[in-house]
């Protein structure tokens, strides 16, 4: 799957256990692909001894582990759950995080998810609109927000 794809199921997961485990979150990710049809072609494999199967790719796990990364900078999560298990493997979604989850809207965290919604909403955008809007997201995405704008 592509980045476009997993984004938005990293959010959706999110929202519905916002104290997580990596590993718990790749899984929730992974069933909510499959209940989307994602996979379904794809032979079950494990991690070495391991008894859980997967049909999720490695590399898009990995997808997953970068994405996770990607929103502990942009301040959607944060490392640990409590004081008692303040870093990993534990994740938390932020005061932020919760903010951003709750809107029922297209969030510039899933910018593909944006410039989808935004073609659709105005079917004769200018391409040169889009390539300004895009680097405004990968701007803001880094944190820089004035610069965003």
């Amino acid at each position: 799957m592509d980045y476009e794809e997993l984004r938005p199921l990293v959010l959706e997961a999110l929202k519905q256990t916002p104290e997580t485990q990596v590993t718990e979150l790749l899984n929730r990710v992974e069933n909510l692909a499959l209940s989307k049809g994602f996979y379904s072609e794809v032979t079950p494999w494990r991690y070495g001894g391991q008894v859980t199967e997967h049909k999720m790719p490695e590399e898009d796990r990995e997808k997953v582990r970068e994405i996770i990364g990607e929103f502990v900078v942009e301040g959607i999560l944060t490392w640990g759950i409590n004081e008692l298990n303040p870093g990993p493997p534990f994740l938390k979604v932020t005061n932020y995080g919760q903010d951003c989850l709750s809107v029922a809207e297209i969030l510039p965290h899933d910018p593909d998810g944006y410039l989808k919604y935004l073609r659709n909403e105005i079917p004769t955008i200018d391409e040169t609109v889009l390539t300004y809007v895009t680097e405004s997201l990968q701007t803001f995405l880094t944190g820089n927000m004035l610069a965003s704008l």
